[in-house]
């Protein structure tokens, strides 16, 4: 169990966001094996109806999603759950540096380095 994890025994919740299989598998390994509670949904509109029914601590989202997008996801976590933490993952550069602007959220460029991921999270303060 990560250091930040052992302050605490309620599992946190986390929601992984994207289209892409594989990309979404990984991501939910990395944050099962830090000891997060892992939702995963395939589709904009999947994760706004889990976003809506579970408490999240942390959410990874693609830009890009069918359903609706990242953006979206991101506004909608926010609105309700305000602590959150978010990562925006998206191969598409110039928009990740617009969303920079975006409050408190963290972006990586897509192909998404694991190992940079876990290094944000691990800072994530606890719960």
């Amino acid at each position: 169990m990560s250091e930040q994890r052992s302050r605490t025994a309620v599992a946190l919740g986390a929601l992984v966001v994207d289209d892409d299989d594989p990309s979404r598998t990984g991501v939910a390994e990395l944050l099962r094996a830090l000891a997060y509670e892992v939702m995963e949904a395939a589709r904009g509109d999947q994760a706004l109806a889990l976003l809506q029914a579970h408490a999240v601590h942390v959410v990874v989202t693609d830009l890009h999603l069918p359903g609706a997008s990242g953006v979206q996801v991101v506004r909608v976590a926010k609105r309700l759950h305000p602590a959150v933490s978010i990562a925006l993952v998206s191969g598409d550069h110039e928009a990740l540096g617009e969303l920079d602007a975006l409050q408190a959220v963290q972006t990586f460029p897509k192909p998404l380095d694991l190992d940079a991921l876990e290094l944000w999270i691990r800072q994530l303060p606890a719960a």
